[in-house]
C-alpha cells in the first residue's frame, strides 16, 4: 500500500518537524558558549549563524503548520525520519563554516556520523580544529546515541499519544517508566549523570598525566560522549593513543561497556537491583562472547609475536576486542599496525566481535546480544531435548 498523505498531514508532520529543529538550536547554544569561553571569535559567529537559521526554520514551521492535532502513526515515523535529514543538514552548517571540511556535503556526512553514532570522519586537519567544533562533533554523537527524538519528547512534546508514536518511530523499545514521556527524561538523566561523572574521572586523570586543567576537562567530556554512545570521535589525530595513560584506557573501557548495555538495565543498576547485571541474558552473553573472543585475539597475537610483554598482550589486544565489540572504534595502536603486527586470527577475533555487538536498546549497533543469547539458549534446549530420554 502506497502512503497518500494529505494537507492535514503535512501540517502535523510539519509542526512537529518545528518543534523538534527548534530543540536542535537549543542544542548550539552549548558550542556557542564552549566558543565564547574559549574566545574563538569565527566558530561563535558559525554557531550564532546555525542557530539562527535552525531557529528561523523551526519557526517558520510552527506558524506555517499550527495545530492542536496529535500525531498518527504514519506521520509520527515521517517526523522521525525527516528529523534526523534535516538534523544532518543544520548541523553540519558550523562544521561547514569552519574550512575544516572540504565541501558541504563532507560536513553533512560528518554530521550524519556522529548524530548516527557511526563514527567515520572526513574533518581536515583535526588537530587544530577549533574547541567548539570540536565539542559539536562529539555532541551530536551524544544527541544522536540518546536520540534525537528523546530530546524533543523531553522538552518540547506534550500528549502521551504522539510521543508514543514517535518514540516508537525512532525505533526505541524501552519501557521504562510510565509513558515515553518520563522514560525519554530518564534516559537523558542518566546520560548527563555519567557525562558530569565521565568527565570529571577523565579530567582527574588527563591532569594527572600533566594536561592543562581545562584542556583536560574538555578532552574528558569528548571523550565520554564518544565513548558512551559507542561512537570513536576522537578530539585528536592518534585517537586514544595520545593520551599514553593506562588509567584513560581503563576508564574508557567502562564507559563504552555501559554504553553498550539497555537503558533499561541501566534503570534497574540505579534502583539497586544488581542481581539483574547477572540474571540478564545479553550482559551473560556479552561477557561470554568477549572472554571466548579474546582467547582468539590472544592466541593470534602470541603466534605473530606482535607483543613479547603478555601485560603488553592483554592491553592492546583487549581494549582493541572490546573497542570492537561495543562498536565504538577507540584504538590504541596506529591503523597500520593493524596490517603490519596483527595475524589473520587476531584480526578474525576483532571483526567477529564488530559483528556482534552489544545490548538491543543501547547505543551500539551489529547483531546485538539478545539475538545471539536467544540463539544459544534455542540450541541449549534443543540439544537437550535430542539426549534426554523420550519420556
Amino acid at each position: 500500500m502506497i502512503l497518500k498523505p494529505h494537507l492535514e498531514d503535512l501540517k502535523i508532520i510539519g509542526f512537529y518537524l518545528g518543534k523538534i529543529i527548534l530543540g536542535l538550536a537549543a542544542t548550539m547554544v552549548i558550542p556557542l558558549l564552549i566558543a565564547l569561553g574559549f574566545k574563538e571569535t569565527n566558530p561563535a559567529l558559525d554557531f550564532i549563524l546555525g542557530i539562527e537559521i535552525s531557529v528561523l526554520a523551526g519557526l517558520l514551521l510552527l506558524k506555517i503548520c499550527h495545530t492542536d492535532k496529535d500525531l498518527n502513526w504514519m506521520q509520527g515515523m515521517i517526523v522521525v525520519s525527516l528529523s534526523w535529514v534535516v538534523a544532518m543538514f543544520l548541523g553540519a552548517v558550523p562544521l561547514h563554516l569552519s574550512g575544516h571540511w572540504k565541501s558541504f556535503l563532507d560536513a553533512c556526512f560528518e554530521a550524519m556520523s556522529g548524530f548516527a553514532t557511526t563514527g567515520l570522519i572526513l574533518v581536515q586537519d583535526l588537530d587544530h580544529l577549533s574547541y567548539a567544533h570540536n565539542f559539536w562533533r562529539h555532541f551530536t554523537m551524544f544527541l544522536g546515541g540518546q536520540g534525537i527524538v528523546v530530546i524533543a519528547l523531553s522538552f518540547f512534546v506534550k500528549g502521551f499519544s504522539g510521543a508514543f508514536k514517535m518514540y516508537v518511530g525512532e525505533a526505541r523499545e524501552e519501557k521504562i517508566m510510565p509513558n515515553v514521556i518520563n522514560t525519554a527524561r530518564f534516559i537523558w538523566l542518566v546520560s548527563i549523570v555519567y557525562l558530569i561523572l565521565g568527565t570529571l574521572a577523565l579530567g582527574i586523570t588527563g591532569m594527572a598525566s600533566g594536561m592543562h586543567p581545562l584542556n583536560s576537562l574538555f578532552h574528558g567530556a569528548c571523550i565520554f560522549m564518544a565513548a558512551f554512545d559507542t561512537g570513536g570521535f576522537s578530539p585528536q589525530s592518534q585517537n586514544i593513543l595520545y593520551y599514553h595513560s593506562f588509567a584513560f584506557e581503563l576508564i574508557t573501557i567502562i564507559f563504552m561497556v555501559l554504553g553498550a548495555i539497555n537503558f533499561k538495565l541501566h534503570y534497574h543498576l540505579w534502583m539497586g537491583n544488581r542481581k539483574e547485571l547477572f540474571k540478564n541474558i545479553e550482559t551473560r552473553t556479552f561477557f561470554i562472547t568477549v572472554i571466548t573472543l579474546f582467547i582468539l585475539v590472544a592466541v593470534g597475537l602470541r603466534q605473530a609475536q606482535a607483543y613479547p610483554a603478555a601485560a603488553l598482550l592483554f592491553r592492546k589486544g583487549f581494549y582493541q576486542l572490546l573497542s570492537g565489540h561495543t562498536g565504538t572504534g577507540f584504538q590504541t595502536i596506529y591503523a597500520q599496525q593493524f596490517g603490519a603486527d596483527w595475524n589473520p586470527l587476531a584480526l578474525s577475533g576483532v571483526i567477529v566481535a564488530m559483528a556482534l555487538g552489544g545490548a538491543v536498546c543501547s547505543t551500539t549497533g551489529a547483531i546485538k546480544m539478545l539475538r545471539l543469547g536467544i540463539i544459544i539458549k534455542s540450541f541449549k534446549e534443543d540439544l537437550k531435548r535430542i539426549i534426554m530420554p523420550e519420556h
